[in-house]
């Protein structure tokens, strides 16, 4: 959990420093290897915990989409466990990230139907489940991130728990800071 706090601290100075006053972050050589360094975590730990900011942090989105974007991501991470979403439309999410026609009005209720009421109701999550989508077009099917929704519906809470460690997969877990 130490080194996960100190990995937080480390993305917030820099994405802190790569802030231009129009708020959006620059593309520099020290942003790629901050992500490419983040991606080199993957072969050492099953699950890598990044800190995406404040929640609705629009700074925050514009960086995880740079980090997915990476042209090595979806070498090092074959599973993206975010807390933006609900478990019970799962589902949904396996289609559309795999470029699936979902209907709009069912595709928002995965992040809009979660236990915290109202909080995600952002387009910063919506982009990041389209930049998601966008990626997977561009790969084989057995190269294609999955997202896993980690909000769970309360009777499902301990199943979601389990459903990780039975993989065995890789994962790369997105929080606000205050849960890391």
């Amino acid at each position: 959990m130490k080194n996960i706090t100190y990995l937080s601290l480390i993305i917030a100075i820099i994405i802190g420093s790569c802030v231009q006053k129009t708020g959006t972050i620059k593309t520099t050589n020290v942003y790629h290897q901050t992500n490419i360094a983040i991606l080199q975590k993957f072969s050492q730990y099953p699950i890598v915990a990044v800190d995406d900011g404040q929640h609705q942090s629009v700074l925050g989105n514009q960086w995880l989409k740079t980090l997915i974007g990476e042209k090595e991501f979806p070498e090092a991470v074959k599973n993206i466990v975010v807390e933006f979403g609900t478990s019970k439309y799962q589902w949904v999410m396996d289609d559309f990230v795999n470029g699936k026609d979902v209907p709009d009005s069912l595709f928002k209720k995965c992040w809009r139907e979660t236990t915290v009421q109202l909080l995600w109701d952002n387009p910063v999550y919506e982009q990041f489940f389209r930049e998601v989508r966008k990626i997977n077009l561009g790969l084989p099917k057995e190269k294609r991130i999955r997202v896993l929704l980690g909000d769970p519906p309360f009777d499902e809470e301990r199943k979601w728990k389990s459903r990780i460690l039975i993989y065995r997969n890789l994962a790369f877990l997105i929080a606000e800071n205050l849960h890391c």
